[in-house]
């Protein structure tokens, strides 16, 4: 297969200049705002913030917007981006409404693959062409994930936008899916989407220098010894989600393993490393498929929660083995970080990881099965768009019905269980191709490549669009200002011109005004309203003038500020405080 290299759909015809790229900075939108580990990963979520430590990392940018809910410290995201010595690189936190940073950053990515949402944002509050969106896909199985997908061509999203792709398999579907919304609309309505996302190829990366930080020799040797590993034994390793509902049913490894097993006179270990998503039960049921299929295999089940069980496991193996056989499955980064510890890898042929293993030079790709139904692929599909079956089951019975070779893989396990040199081989080929390849400064420049061309074709739209009539911003029709959609339902409203009272003597006005305070359930969603210094002059002002405009009112504040103060005086008259003079 040849190397890798970013595939550009054809709608952007504006060429890049020649030089340095331009685009200095950049936008992320990351709602939690810390990047810290936690217990039972997914996949997507190490990926992504892989993603945003390498982007701040290597990809020479001078400032990065962060864009969260909890008002991260800047400090904070140094430290969860790997950036303390970065000095180079501004970090900014922003909160989520902040579309000025959105403005200057010309980019906005997202970590999933939902543009609708943001391109509603964005026409709520400036023009279509102001920024570009980018949103990153991680699987295409999800009946909901699909859909939100196709909801892209019925929001404001614009060809200066993309979706970016990790597989060529997941850009072919979702052009696919895309074609099939166009076809609907154009039969149902006799019109036509015209405009799309860009659906650019950029894989994942891993961090070369991370892969062989390893672990400590007095740790590595008792892991060795618990697990009775000998020096001429060998370990086969797979590391991911102990899940065969959602990533692997883990029978075609046990008996691939057994059979080359049988056919050496070494000790093979199975060193399967991850965690159980149901914990006991599925458990029980990979202990006794190995016990029943893989006898003369020492198979050990481990904690993927805890780091240096992981790094040990990685210095320890001499195979990687993954025969994922479920649709959730897209990229799959672990082949990966098995090229990048200089291991050979035998893995099913399986879309991402048919794009990253070269086989028979970084291991071996096993074929796979996958029936071709009508009548039953439909029900399937029907069942859980009605909901009817869970997505677990959904692709849990795809998966019980894909097959992998389990003969050859046996072969490809034994060929490399008896040949230290073919490990060898493989395993150099592998990590040289990662550092190529699949490394974060060579796939980072891919993504500042695309935002580059991104805001070349945006800003060529700009220019030719600069006479025409700007349109005010709008709302998603569903999802517009409650208090513009929901006014009808209250007797009346609130406005500038009204003026509001103090219900309360004024020798009592402090004293119920604590009372209001005291009552933690008055205190709940306070973001919205003022601050509590800000209250205190509110309170002030209220105290000395019992009857005054909210105008006046307005004005003690800033401009900004403005709409909080209104939404306090409403907060105010609820509790009793204040009231509108009929």
């Amino acid at each position: 297969m040849a190397d890798l290299v970013l595939i550009k759909h054809n709608y952007i015809k504006v060429k890049l200049p020649k030089g340095p790229l331009s685009l200095n900075h950049v936008a992320i939108f990351h709602p939690p705002g810390r990047l810290v580990d936690v217990n039972n990963p997914f996949g997507k979520d190490i990926a992504n913030a892989a993603l945003y430590r390498a982007l701040v990392r290597w990809g020479d940018f001078e400032k990065v917007h962060i864009l969260n809910q909890i008002n991260v410290s800047s400090d904070d995201l140094r430290e969860d981006l790997y950036a303390r010595d970065l000095e180079s690189t501004d970090i900014l936190s922003v909160p989520t409404s902040e579309i000025e940073a959105l403005k200057s950053s010309g980019i906005l990515l997202r970590g999933q693959p939902y543009l609708s949402e943001l391109a509603w944002l964005r026409r709520s509050q400036c023009s279509d062409s102001d920024f570009s969106l980018a949103g990153l896909i991680h699987t295409v199985a999800p009946a909901q994930i699909r859909e939100r997908i196709g909801q892209s061509l019925f929001a404001p999203v614009q060809s200066w936008d993309a979706l970016i792709c990790t597989s060529p398999a997941v850009q072919d579907n979702v052009g696919r899916l895309f074609d099939a919304y166009e076809e609907y609309v154009l039969e149902r309505f006799g019109g036509r989407c015209i405009q799309r996302p860009q659906l650019p190829l950029i894989p994942l990366a891993v961090d070369l220098p991370e892969r062989s930080s390893g672990v400590s020799l007095e740790f590595a040797s008792l892991f060795r010894s618990k697990l009775q590993v000998e020096s001429d034994d060998i370990v086969v390793l797979w590391v991911g989600r102990l899940s065969f509902f959602e990533k692997a049913f883990p029978q075609s490894m046990f008996l691939a393993l057994e059979q080359a097993a049988s056919q050496t006179s070494k000790t093979v270990h199975f060193l399967m490393v991850g965690w159980f998503p149901r914990g006991d039960s599925d458990y029980s049921l990979y202990l006794e498929a190995a016990q029943k299929l893989a006898p003369n295999v020492k198979v050990s089940f481990l904690d993927g929660n805890q780091p240096k069980v992981v790094s040990a496991a990685w210095n320890l193996a001499d195979i990687f083995l993954s025969l994922v056989d479920n649709i959730q499955e897209t990229f799959g980064l672990t082949p990966l970080e098995a090229m990048a510890s200089g291991l050979p890898v035998v893995a099913s042929d399986w879309d991402g990881y048919r794009m990253t293993i070269r086989d028979g030079v970084d291991g071996f790709l096993i074929p796979t099965l996958f029936p071709d139904l009508q009548d039953l692929g439909v029900l399937l599909a029907n069942s859980h768009a009605l909901e009817l079956m869970a997505y677990q089951d959904y692709v849990g019975s795809l998966a019980q019905h894909t097959s992998v070779d389990v003969k050859l893989a046996s072969r490809a396990l034994l060929s490399l269980i008896e040949s230290p040199s073919l490990r060898k081989k493989m395993g150099e080929a592998g990590r040289a191709r990662v550092e190529t390849t699949f490394s974060w400064p060579v796939v980072v420049s891919q993504y500042r490549e695309l935002f580059s061309e991104l805001d070349a074709y945006r800003q060529h739209y700009q220019l030719e669009h600069a006479h025409s009539e700007s349109r005010p911003a709008r709302v998603h029709p569903s999802r517009g200002n409650p208090f513009v959609d929901f006014l009808a339902f209250a007797s009346s409203s609130l406005g500038d011109d009204d003026f509001v009272q103090c219900r309360v003597e004024p020798d009592q006005w402090l004293f119920v005004w604590d009372q209001l305070q005291d009552v933690k359930l008055n205190s709940v969603y306070p973001s919205f309203r003022l601050n509590q210094q800000e209250l205190m002059l509110l309170r002030s002002h209220l105290h000395r003038k019992t009857c005054c405009s909210v105008r006046e009112l307005k004005d003690l504040f800033l401009p900004s500020r403005s709409e909080h103060v209104l939404l306090t005086l409403s907060w105010l008259c609820k509790y009793g405080l204040l009231s509108i003079p009929s």
